[in-house]
């Protein structure tokens, strides 16, 4: 059947988008549309073809670049399509890419989503909690979480390691010396190496603390993730990383129970929902208050927590396939 030749536009901040991002890109790259990708720094991709692609933009420039795109079709992981420092041509379709299976409408900017024309959802639980982000003009499709599948298809170690998670923001556990020289003291008497990985924006934080520069811990700077299989055990707060890591490991994950980053209070609307990255800190895994850290001696590294339940199965529900998804795209 004929089918009309686009011009697909991606936007990728980073490298720590690209595996978000780069099943969709290898769906349009199929299809047969015209390819251009945009990012702020250079990128890496598993298929090498998508390298050829991009162009890099400077961050202080990037406001006019986008004023002047030409694209059928526009796809990021960026939300704030419609912000000033992310201008919307009328004649372009905006598509948002999710990179996190935590519920929207806490830990976004107000309007992060209201602008988009489309919005390429992981599950139903989240495309029904957008409802209240979003308009009639935007349309939403579950289509699944693509990202689920690049890490079962890494291969495993036999490294154990222990990784270290906190989220961004000023009440990051990483910011608390006594957390960190605690669960250090504790992670050290394992036979594992200890990964820490700071959000990209907390790096000169690790620079500036002789805690870590002169301790054991192995600071990941690599934006990938491609090591998740080998982790067996992950120490976070409120991260979505948890859920990937369940996904693959169906392994405890420890969440310290520090301030919540909210950047988005809720309607009155929204007051009963269930937020995932709330609901599934007691499922699958122990929340540990931070002043009383010795509790991690209770942990078994080596406990599977393999859930039957329902809720947790339908995060990760739809099942992404790329037939399926090619004809939404072609939809468009």
């Amino acid at each position: 059947m004929y089918k009309k030749t686009k011009n697909t536009i991606f936007f990728i901040e980073g490298q720590e988008h690209v595996r978000f991002v780069e099943p969709y890109l290898s769906i349009v790259y199929n299809i047969g549309f015209k390819i251009e990708i945009i990012s702020l720094e250079n990128l890496d991709f598993e298929n090498p073809i998508f390298n050829d692609f991009v162009e890099i933009i400077n961050r202080n420039k990037i406001r006019p670049f986008l004023k002047n795109i030409q694209g059928d079709l526009f796809f990021t992981t960026t939300p704030g399509v419609g912000s000033y420092y992310f201008p919307k041509i009328k004649k372009t379709k905006y598509i948002y890419i999710f990179h996190s299976l935590v519920s929207p409408n806490e830990v976004y900017l107000d309007k992060s989503f209201i602008n988009f024309d489309y919005i390429l959802s992981p599950n139903e639980i989240i495309s029904n909690q957008l409802k209240f982000l979003i308009t009639s003009k935007t349309k939403t499709f579950n289509v699944g979480y693509p990202v689920l599948a690049h890490y079962m298809n890494k291969p495993q170690s036999s490294n154990n390691k222990i990784l270290l998670a906190p989220s961004w923001g000023k009440d990051s556990f990483l910011f608390n010396d006594d957390i960190i020289q605690k669960l250090y003291e504790f992670l050290s008497m394992k036979n594992a190496e200890i990964i820490l990985r700071p959000h990209p924006m907390h790096l000169k934080k690790i620079y500036e603390n002789d805690l870590f520069q002169n301790s054991k811990f192995i600071i990941d700077k690599n934006k990938n993730l491609d090591y998740l299989k080998d982790v067996s055990l992950l120490i976070t707060d409120w991260s979505g990383i948890s859920l990937e890591y369940y996904y693959l490991k169906k392994s405890p994950t420890v969440f310290i129970d520090n301030i919540k980053k909210i950047r988005r209070k809720l309607t009155k609307k929204e007051s009963n929902l269930e937020l995932i990255e709330n609901k599934i800190r007691n499922l699958i895994g122990t929340v540990i208050n931070p002043n009383n850290l010795s509790n991690l001696e209770n942990i078994n590294l080596n406990k599977n927590t393999k859930l039957e339940d329902e809720y947790i199965d339908s995060i990760y529900k739809p099942e992404f396939i790329d037939e399926k998804v090619s004809k939404i795209i072609l939809s468009l």
